[in-house]
């Protein structure tokens, strides 16, 4: 049984581990953190799905845009993993995630997320001639993570579709508009995101009560299971 994972906003993610960490609070003072120690891994959802569904010997595909030397560097950390890449290359390099842990204590980590390459449209036609040919040959299909700039908000929406017509399963991990626009194609599986607090039409998810009527919604739209 192959799986396709789709991750079209991978990063490198680079982890920090420091004694404290403290930001300058003018711009006449300087601060030096040294880290005591670091790591360096591929990441996006997708891509994170595509490690776990490798280390447990299941037959899988990473696909989505990556690019320059950090892109390289996504590839190559996947392949160690045993996973199987089919990315696009794009001109810009692929995004970096930066998490700053304190040595010893159980604050919440400080994360720095970028945004994202810019996609070129002829970038976006090239990874969906791509798709077309690859998920004829998987049974589940899973579309997950943020959208990179200069790619529609729909994507999702019509990756699934192409999934279903070649007769694969989808799964969609995203939230907010992306998500939206992906239930019409009556995925199998929608797990939403919820760390941007946003899920549909803009509303708030600041309960549990709001986030079991906010899944049953998600079904009511399409979605088989949540």
């Amino acid at each position: 049984m192959m799986i396709v994972t789709v991750t079209l906003n991978p990063a490198v993610d680079k982890v920090y581990w420091v004694e404290s960490f403290r930001v300058c609070e003018t711009t006449r003072e300087e601060f030096l953190t040294r880290a005591t120690r670091s790591s360096t891994s591929a990441g996006g959802k997708g891509v994170n799905i595509s490690r776990f569904l490798s280390a447990f010997g299941m037959d899988n595909v990473a696909m989505g845009f990556v690019g320059g030397h950090t892109g390289h560097v996504v590839v190559r950390y996947l392949r160690e993993k045993g996973v199987t890449t089919n990315f696009v290359w794009i001109h810009n390099e692929t995004r970096v995630n930066v998490t700053i842990l304190e040595e010893g204590r159980n604050h919440s980590p400080n994360l720095i997320n970028e945004r994202g390459p810019q996609i070129q449209p002829v970038e976006v036609e090239r990874f969906m001639r791509r798709y077309r040919r690859m998920v004829k040959q998987a049974k589940w299909v899973v579309l997950a993570g943020s959208l990179p700039p200069g790619i529609d908000s729909g994507i999702y929406g019509e990756l699934a579709a192409i999934a279903r017509e070649s007769g694969a399963k989808v799964v969609v991990s995203a939230g907010g508009e992306a998500l939206a626009k992906t239930l019409v194609a009556c995925p199998a599986i929608v797990k939403p995101d919820t760390r941007e607090h946003l899920l549909l039409e803009g509303k708030p998810l600041s309960s549990v009560e709001a986030i079991i009527d906010a899944g049953k919604h998600v079904v009511a739209c399409g979605a088989e299971m949540v």
